[in-house]
């Protein structure tokens, strides 16, 4: 039941994204809510077998659609740092290479948390080496994402309430949903029906979120984030980060003509 009800709230999601033509602002959550319905779609209709020493129809389609669904949420990260950081253009180069390396810190990281793994011995090699790079994955992007999270709590940045909304909900839905992901490749089995469940409800709640939230409207009207500071406190850190930025557009640009004299 669960399955069908998040089902029709992403393909929802996606109407509502087209429908209002924010699909090209959102493009990737817009990605998201299509393939999320794909997925579920073929999922819900095939046999419902867990993947075990021998391969089955669903495992493999189960294993294919969530490395697609690894892959859209690295953009999503992407896309939304860029919206976050559009009037500051050197600290969002800095953030896309941030999060090239992100890839790269996760693999250790990943193979750090095998340590504490106590997981089902009876999984199937496909699936252990998936679970490991979606784990390294994950933790990567977790890292960006309580960075972003912890830059917008800290300065006064104005964005349109769209954004100020996706954010939040972003950060409240990949955050959950990849704490949950950790505790099951951890914890093994035992625990696979209290974290699916978990995780349905997080993706229903986001995704009703995402359905009332994102609007027409709120691509105009601003918000501001972050701490409420006084008004001088909050020039001052914004003097910083355009401080900041103008530092970073001169870095990347000295980069870029050395690069070209080569």
């Amino acid at each position: 039941m669960l399955g069908w009800l998040s089902l029709v709230l992403s393909a929802a999601l996606a109407f509502r994204l087209y429908h209002l033509h924010l699909h090209r602002q959102y493009r990737y959550l817009f990605v998201y809510a299509m393939f999320s319905t794909l997925q579920l779609a073929v999922l819900l209709l095939l046999p419902h077998t867990r993947l075990t020493n021998r391969s089955t129809l669903y495992g493999w389609t189960w294993v294919v659609t969530e490395a697609i669904l690894v892959g859209i949420f690295v953009m999503m990260v992407v896309e939304l740092y860029g919206q976050i950081l559009d009037r500051y253009p050197g600290l969002a180069s800095l953030t896309r290479r941030a999060l090239s390396w992100a890839a790269l810190v996760g693999i250790p990281l990943s193979l750090l948390t095998l340590l504490f793994d106590v997981g089902d011995a009876s999984a199937s090699r496909l699936l252990s080496q998936f679970q490991l790079l979606q784990r390294g994955t994950m933790t990567g992007l977790m890292l960006l994402v309580f960075v972003m999270a912890c830059f917008l709590a800290w300065f006064p940045v104005r964005l349109n309430r769209n954004t100020a909304w996706h954010a939040g909900i972003f950060f409240c839905y990949f955050l959950s949903k990849s704490g949950l992901i950790l505790v099951l490749q951890m914890a093994g089995v035992q625990v696979q029906a209290s974290v699916s469940s978990g995780l349905m409800a997080i993706s229903l709640g986001c995704l009703g979120a995402w359905l009332l939230a994102l609007s027409k409207q709120g691509e105009q009207a601003e918000v501001r984030v972050g701490q409420r500071w006084s008004e001088e406190e909050s020039h001052r850190l914004l003097g910083q980060l355009e401080g900041l930025n103008s530092a970073l557009s001169r870095v990347s640009r000295a980069a870029a003509g050395k690069e070209r004299m080569r």
